[in-house]
């Protein structure tokens, strides 16, 4: 009975010195690293969203504005942010696409929204349309963070196909995280 019991630890304590050379510590640090870098996304999409909601809520109590665009431009407000930024959503490629779509949709709703305002000159000297106007040319800061956040995650997802970390993953749940994707209209 002794014999067993002294087996079974040797064995555990084995196989948790063998834990770093499987590539377990790395696999974690990349994937805090993801996380980290989510974080930073999440961070610019939530301070572009309060620009947004600013230049909407300025736009509303300015008569003779389009309530086409307007009303387009409310339900793409609606629709982006009716999807939580947490870690969940980056580690779900279904929801991270749903996301990407409806960020996209605000964008081009908010462009429209610009260029309406444009009409009335009324709204050309108000701090949020000027602001929106500067958030949408510029973008930088949801530029930088997903280029960190694309990095960290290129560089998890590499080591997750490396072995031994392919097998460690594949065994402790740590799964390809999704990627933002240039495309022709930009990133998506």
């Amino acid at each position: 009975m002794k014999y067993l019991k002294l087996s079974r630890l040797l064995l555990v304590a084995a196989l948790v010195t063998q834990l770093g050379a499987c590539g377990y510590g790395d696999l974690h640090r990349a994937s805090a690293d993801v996380d980290r870098a989510w974080l930073d996304v999440r961070h610019a999409y939530e301070a572009d969203t309060r620009v947004a909601a600013d230049a909407l809520e300025v736009a509303q109590r300015e008569p003779g504005m389009d309530h086409t665009a307007m009303d387009a431009a409310n339900l793409a407000y609606l629709r982006a942010n009716a999807t939580p930024l947490d870690l969940k959503l980056a580690g779900d490629p279904q929801a991270f696409d749903q996301f990407k779509r409806t960020r996209a949709e605000l964008t081009g709703a908010l462009h429209r929204l610009l260029a309406e305002a444009k009409k009335h000159p009324a709204l050309q000297g108000k701090a949020a349309i000027a602001a929106l106007e500067r958030n949408l040319r510029e973008q930088d800061s949801q530029s930088q963070a997903r280029v960190r956040y694309s990095e960290s995650v290129t560089r998890y997802n590499t080591l997750l196909s490396q072995f031994p970390e392919r097998v460690t993953g594949k065994l402790l749940g740590f799964d390809p995280r999704p990627q933002f994707v240039r495309t022709a209209e930009g990133v998506s």
